[in-house]
């Protein structure tokens, strides 16, 4: 790192010195790898100043040079605009100029907000990359049910736990709306794992009460009565960062008794609700044959007090009815587009372009393990190819660009989860959370050539891209990078 007045800093993960007009410049050393932003005390208050990229509405996406992001010491932004505004911008609010940390990226590196994952199985990581050879149904009891059943031990859910959580982040994963599993105390392992690494999440516990083998299934009083002393549980905690989820599985192993108790709890506590929905075509016409009272299979939550506004994320959506889709946008449910595992367990390609022209509010998911990555950025090429496929026998329709799936792993997402109002982008009073990408790390897995302009290099990033250029992971201000690694 080098210091603005050219003397050298300490290496990186280390407190930056605050105090007057010094700053550090982000500038890899020769032979030395990348140079990392400076953790710094939580007291400070901090601008970041060279390119950032985000997006102001989904789907666009800006790319804005010399620009300034001020970050206040409680973690949330205190202004973003132009270089030459700093003076006014600082003069804006309470803060002496002479008592802000300048952080000045270098000329290969960009500020965006932090990726958000909107549905993932963190208990399925363990077996991540493995086991794609069969369709969904069949792949729950070969692969998935099995290896749930083991979070029973917190010892086993605290280590495996510890993992996913510190993948994710390492892959720039702020936000995530994670699937534990059905066991109470495994999963307030996994809310120990995200409160140790400090990132943002979503924790479910999941419900099942029937259509499961015996060895993992509760009854549904025990699914009820566990799922509440859970939420109270986390929201006891009082810690900003991490919310409970309501978090049925999926209709099929759902009876309606549970499905109506998630939804009265989920509305007398106002809080998220996630759930899997339209994933196959076996799937769909295994709810039609177990409600056959129902119109369709979003009904079914509808019925049961599941989709609230603002206050639901279902997951894959593949195969909704015209009338499906518009029952989505009324009740302002958000959509979680999980590309990678739709191909991967050969469940269909969701019509992405026709759900975000009518207004329903789509992010990304990994939906880890039943797609093979834990990186938003993978998640973003597959829905990039996922349009492409569609539009072969679309002809009308028009494949995602790279900047609009970005716009969808950050905004969008926020968006679906109903957080936008705090995260998502770079708008005064939200949270700073943020990555900090390096294109000239010594292991990048691209090249940039002289002649790349900013929109190549951001391109690049996308689809060659990977957690080697992520060099700090920013959560509500505190970068997560040092806290995470030995999670």
């Amino acid at each position: 790192l080098e210091t603005m007045d050219g003397a050298r800093s300490e290496a990186s993960g280390r407190s930056a010195e605050v105090g007057g007009q010094d700053g550090v410049t982000l500038q890899p050393t020769e032979g030395a790898g990348p140079a990392t932003p400076p953790t710094y005390p939580s007291n400070t208050a901090v601008i970041f100043a060279g390119t950032v990229v985000h997006s102001e509405k989904v789907p666009e996406l800006s790319l804005l040079e010399h620009s300034l992001v001020g970050v206040l010491p409680d973690g949330k932004i205190a202004f973003v605009g132009p270089e030459g505004d700093e003076v006014a911008m600082i003069a804006s609010t309470a803060i002496p100029a002479d008592d802000w940390l300048r952080v000045r990226l270098s000329p290969t590196q960009w500020l965006m907000p932090g990726l958000i994952d909107s549905h993932v199985h963190a208990s399925q990581y363990l077996y991540t990359g493995t086991g794609y050879d069969m369709e969904l149904l069949d792949w729950l009891k070969k692969y998935t049910f099995p290896t749930e059943a083991k979070y029973g031990d917190r010892g086993f859910a605290a280590a495996a736990y510890a993992k996913a959580v510190r993948r994710h982040l390492l892959n720039g994963t702020t936000t995530a709306c994670y699937f534990a599993t059905i066991h109470r105390e495994g999963t307030m392992a996994l809310v120990d794992a995200v409160d140790a690494c400090g990132q943002r999440a979503f924790v479910g516990k999941v419900c099942m009460d029937r259509n499961a083998p015996d060895y993992y299934v509760e009854s549904t009083q025990d699914s009820i009565a566990d799922t509440e002393s859970f939420v109270d549980e986390v929201l006891a905690l009082g810690n900003p960062l991490i919310q409970p989820v309501i978090t049925p599985r999926f209709v099929p192993t759902c009876t309606t008794e549970l499905l109506q108790e998630l939804g009265s709890l989920a509305q007398k506590r106002s809080v998220l609700v996630q759930s899997h929905l339209s994933e196959s075509k076996s799937e769909i016409a295994w709810v039609k044959e177990l409600h056959p009272d129902h119109s369709s299979y979003t009904h079914v939550y509808d019925s049961c007090g599941l989709l609230n506004k603002d206050k639901t994320v279902m997951a894959h959506c593949v195969h909704l009815s015209d009338d499906e889709i518009e029952t989505i946008l009324e009740r302002g449910t958000g959509v979680a587009h999980c590309a990678s595992s739709n191909f991967c367990l050969m469940s269909g390609v969701m019509p992405v372009r026709k759900l975000l022209s009518k207004g329903v509010k789509v992010g990304l998911g990994t939906d880890v393990a039943g797609g093979y990555s834990p990186s938003i950025l993978d998640a973003a090429r597959q829905a990039i190819t996922a349009s492409k496929v569609h539009q072969l026998s679309n002809s009308n329709d028009t494949p995602l660009s790279w900047k609009e799936a970005l716009a969808l792993a950050t905004l969008g997402g926020a968006q679906a989860l109903g957080v936008d109002a705090n995260i998502g982008n770079f708008v005064v009073g939200k949270a700073f959370d943020a990555l900090v990408v390096d294109t000239a790390v010594t292991s990048s897995p691209f090249d940039v050539q002289d002649a790349d302009s900013l929109e190549d290099m951001v391109s690049k990033f996308v689809f060659l891209g990977d957690d080697r250029n992520i060099v700090a992971v920013y959560v509500n201000g505190v970068n997560c990078l040092p806290t995470c690694i030995p999670c």
